[in-house]
């Protein structure tokens, strides 16, 4: 009997290893940049700055019929940050998280995820950076057919506490998001509610004050050309000062596809305050959005509304690729940058322009092999007349920036076989 017993549990746990899926990856991402007046344009006195810094994570990913899971450490570093002999720790979660598949077309979501809603233009995983962006959430899916519908919940605080629940890290205390999508077919688009609610600065309480953000954006081909448009309100209470808010950004673009090349010509509008001392706030935020990937490259627009000190920002711009090969792809973008509400001077105590310059960003991606992708950047910014009044720096002086990075993503172990896929993908 108990021969038949062990021989009946032996059997079930190889019957479960058949049908689920284990990885474990490693990537290492290092990454050389130069910079002359990145993120802030640099005047007569400015020096140049080189580095390198570098992305470490180690990554697991299980899946079978019912569960899937995802652990991520991570080390972020910059070449030489510390000395040769060191025992300070450096490692950190980038994602623990686990998806239970409880219901037909029915997932939740729980632990450190990265969350990416509609295009990224709201919350996006800031790829780029190298920390990149995670958040501590419990997210609900529900797929069918061509609609993805998402719920996403988050409440943080930064200690164990036997009474209140005051937070003293600067970001939202409280997050909630409804995502409606449509992914496949001609017609694209999502429909998007964010509410993040933040202690307020000024009661000197646990209250919080609640921000509300909704909008979203569809696209529609026509022969090879495609048409996008989106738009957003904001409104709530600011958390700073307690100020009502009432802000929009609004997007728009036309694409064209013809062989290898790709054009898509596109306009951003992102609402500025009217003027000092004004009762409401419009300002607009873009919350946690991925940034680099719409506001040029060099970051000089990249923490909102501060950037553009409270005035809003017109962003006109055009974006080329090319595909040399199945390897090789050339990309440009060039931006054309304006405020939406002319810029202070203080000097004169009066109201000047708008013109905050252009940028030309130009790179190219290798893909080495399915492992290994480099990247190589190089990116201009010519200021514009009333950018010193907003960020400083000389308006005669042309700034540059120039990267290079290798991704390795090599995978250490796998029961996959080559032709496999992970059973349950993530959801996006």
């Amino acid at each position: 009997m108990m021969r038949l017993f062990l021989c009946l549990f032996i059997g079930t746990l190889f019957s479960t290893a058949a049908r689920s899926q284990f990885d474990l990856g490693l990537e290492l991402r290092p990454r050389m940049e130069f910079r002359n007046g990145y993120r802030f344009p640099s005047d007569t006195s400015s020096k140049d700055a080189f580095f390198i810094s570098q992305r470490t994570r180690l990554n697991l990913d299980y899946a079978d019929t019912i569960i899937t899971a995802k652990l991520s450490i991570q080390d972020v570093r910059v070449w030489g940050d510390q000395p040769v002999f060191s025992d300070d720790a450096g490692l950190s979660i980038a994602a623990a998280w686990v998806q239970w598949h409880f219901a037909r077309d029915w997932y939740l979501r729980t632990g450190r995820q990265e969350l990416s809603f509609g295009d990224k233009r709201l919350i996006g995983p800031a790829e780029w950076r190298q920390q990149a962006r995670s958040h501590d959430a419990l997210l609900l899916l529900y797929q069918k057919k061509v609609w993805l519908f998402q719920l996403a919940g988050a409440f943080n605080q930064n200690a164990e506490r036997l009474s209140s629940t005051s937070y003293g890290i600067s970001q939202y205390k409280a997050l909630g998001v409804f995502q409606a999508k449509r992914y496949s077919g001609p017609l694209k688009g999502f429909f998007l509610v964010i509410a993040d609610g933040t202690q307020n600065l000024y009661a000197g309480t646990d209250e919080m004050d609640w921000r509300f953000t909704s909008g979203g954006s569809w696209s529609y081909p026509i022969g090879l050309f495609t048409f996008q448009a989106g738009g957003y309100s904001q409104n709530g209470v600011r958390f700073v000062d307690g100020r009502s808010l009432f802000a929009y950004m609004l997007n728009g673009s036309v694409g064209y596809r013809h062989n290898n090349w790709s054009f898509t010509l596109g306009y951003d509008i992102l609402s500025g305050n009217d003027s000092i001392g004004s009762p409401d706030y419009r300002a607009f935020d873009n919350l946690y959005a991925t940034r680099n990937a719409f506001y040029g490259r060099m970051d000089y627009y990249y923490s909102f509304p501060g950037d553009m000190k409270e005035a809003g920002l017109h962003d006109a711009w055009l974006l080329v690729d090319y595909k040399v090969s199945y390897r090789h792809q050339l990309h440009g973008g060039l931006h054309y940058f304006q405020l939406d509400k002319p810029a202070f001077d203080p000097d004169s105590f009066e109201y000047a322009g708008k013109d905050l310059g252009q940028e030309l960003d130009l790179w190219y991606s290798f893909q080495a092999r399915h492992d290994i992708q480099l990247e190589l950047g190089q990116c201009f910014y010519l200021p514009g007349e009333d950018l010193p009044l907003v960020k400083g720096g000389s308006p005669d002086l042309l700034n540059t920036w120039s990267y290079f990075t290798i991704r390795f993503t090599p995978t250490l172990f796998t029961t996959r076989t080559p032709t496999e896929e992970l059973i349950l993908e993530t959801v996006e």
